[in-house]
Order: structure tokens, then sequence, then C-alpha cells
């Protein structure tokens, strides 16, 4: 059995999980990552699999895909192949295929993308540019 890296609420007496990395779901060897609502990262995050954000990050982030929940926040240099907003993302911005701010997503800042779909509620302020595949 594989040993995995968790993350405890030290802010809190109940040692919530709030943080983990986990095999995906693929043979592919890569990795993903879930930060829980309540948790504050700052620095950088590199990982080959999927990103999901509930908490706050502010950094550099790089990641296969990169999903922002509804209680999410991301500030700082984004690198993905896929990117879903429900939450708050901000600064710069590149997306190599389907970037999608849903309704009750806020994108802020200069964004670099292939494909691009904005539900109904979503908002974007800043600069776009289309990229090629």
């Amino acid at each position: 059995m594989a040993m995995y890296p968790i993350i405890q609420d030290t802010t809190t007496n109940n040692n919530n999980l709030v943080a983990r990395t986990e095999p995906s779901r693929a043979n592919d060897k890569s990795t993903n990552i879930h930060i829980g609502e309540g948790v504050s990262i700052t620095g950088s995050i590199t990982l080959s699999g999927h990103a999901t954000v509930n908490g706050t990050v502010d950094g550099e982030l790089r990641a296969g895909s990169l999903e922002i929940g509804r209680t999410g926040q991301v500030t700082g240099k984004i690198f993905a192949n896929s990117i879903s907003v429900s939450g708050i993302l901000k600064d710069e911005i590149h997306c190599r295929e389907h970037f999608q701010i849903n309704a009750s997503g806020q994108v802020t800042g200069n964004l670099e993308y292939s494909e691009i779909e904005i539900e109904r509620g979503g908002k974007f302020i800043g600069d776009m540019k289309e990229i090629k595949k």
C-alpha cells in the first residue's frame, strides 16, 4: 500500500484532512491534489495530474488540469491544459486547451487560451489572447 503525504488542519483541534495527494485513476503515474476549504498555500505547486482548489493558493501552479471550486481562490501564474473556474482566479493564466468560467466564476488578469466557454453569470475582466493548439 502506497503512502501519501497528509496535511492536517492545525488551526482547529479536530485534525481534519485538508489536503492530500493521491494517484490518478489512470495508470499514467500522474498525481492529483485536493486543496480543501480553509487551507492556504503560498508557493509553487507542480503536478502532472488534476488539481482541485477549494481553499486559497497564492503562487505559481502548474497542473494537467485545474478545477477551482466555489470557495476556491487562486492568484498567480497558472499553467494547465484545461481549467474550470467556479471561484476566483487572478493574474496570469495559460490554458492550452479548454478554459471554462462557470456561472459563479470570476477571472481577472491576462488569459491565453485555445478554447473558451463562459456560462451566463460568469465574469472576466482583463485581456484575452487565443493561442493555437
